[in-house]
């Protein structure tokens, strides 16, 4: 299968890793171009929410709330480190988890400030090829199954998702901090399959922000346009 650990795992790690700053409160900035209104015709059987926005990636496009920011990590990255440095100290080093991961990320987004954990919600999306007439049930036992050599997996189920059947799984995750503290994390995964390929959606925030954060990540995957 070429739906491999490697493309999985990158992605939810790069969510757990990046999600994690220290306290700070940063001011919201919303930057869009034309290319918004563009993006806004793509996604379509989607009512976007008011206090909501539409972030564009690689192909792919997302509304989230305007508390977020993000964009295509090929030609938007600088942007987001600036962005993000606003948030944590160490931007430009989680940055280079993107910049250097083998998997390209056709889309990361952050949450413009930090919790009482410390940590920034986040989402993520890449995406792998599949061979014609894969059923999704396929690659969420063989997603899952890998996950767990790694990860808790606490959920997994098969849900519609604009009416595509999707995978879907909650995992949780024990990082250490730089300050030696250990943080508790949830990410909320989505195994959507486009016409040649999966595109893989990571939701990440930490355990005490995750029941907050769930109804959001849950309403912007249903705006998942590609």
């Amino acid at each position: 299968m070429t739906f491999s650990w490697q493309t999985i795992g990158t992605v939810l790690c790069c969510g757990v890793v990046m999600g994690v700053g220290s306290p700070a409160i940063a001011q919201r900035i919303t930057p869009h171009d034309a290319r918004v209104e563009n993006t806004l015709n793509l996604i379509a059987q989607s009512a976007i929410p008011s206090g909501w926005q539409v972030i564009q990636g690689n192909g792919v496009a997302l509304a989230l709330p305007n508390s977020y920011y993000g964009g295509n990590p090929s030609t938007d990255l600088e942007r987001i480190e600036e962005q993000l440095g606003e948030v944590i100290p160490d931007s430009a080093q989680r940055v280079n988890i993107i910049r250097q991961s083998p998997i390209p990320f056709a889309l990361v987004a952050f949450h413009s400030q930090v919790d009482s954990q410390g940590t920034l919600a986040s989402v993520n999306i890449t995406s792998a090829p599949i061979p014609p007439n894969t059923e999704i049930s396929t690659y969420l036992d063989a997603t899952a199954e890998l996950l767990s050599q790694r990860f808790e997996v606490l959920q997994r189920e098969i849900v519609r998702v604009n009416n595509i059947s999707s995978g879907r799984i909650v995992t949780q995750a024990s990082i250490t901090t730089q300050d030696n503290e250990k943080q508790e994390l949830q990410q909320l995964l989505y195994l959507i399959p486009g016409r040649d390929r999966v595109y893989i959606v990571v939701f990440s925030s930490s355990v005490v922000s995750f029941p907050q954060q769930l109804p959001v990540f849950e309403q912007s995957i249903e705006t998942l346009a590609f």
